[in-house]
């Protein structure tokens, strides 16, 4: 089963999530992957997967995503 959380930013999504995770340890969080650039506080394979385009688009053809 796939459970998807959507809302805008700061929406209190991440607290959320959290606090489901924390209730529920069959529960895991899906990383998306990203081309735009890591800021400041964000960590490469937690918040997102960051990559490079020529790394998206190599993924993208060996249909390494879900959505």
């Amino acid at each position: 089963m796939i459970l998807l959380i959507t809302g805008p930013s700061g929406a209190g999504k991440s607290s959320f999530i959290g606090r489901l995770m924390d209730q529920d340890t069959r529960l895991a969080f899906s990383v998306s992957t990203t081309t735009r650039p890591i800021r400041a506080g964000e960590r490469d394979g937690v918040e997102y997967d960051f990559v490079d385009e020529p790394t998206f688009d190599k993924l993208l053809a060996e249909d390494a995503f879900v959505e």
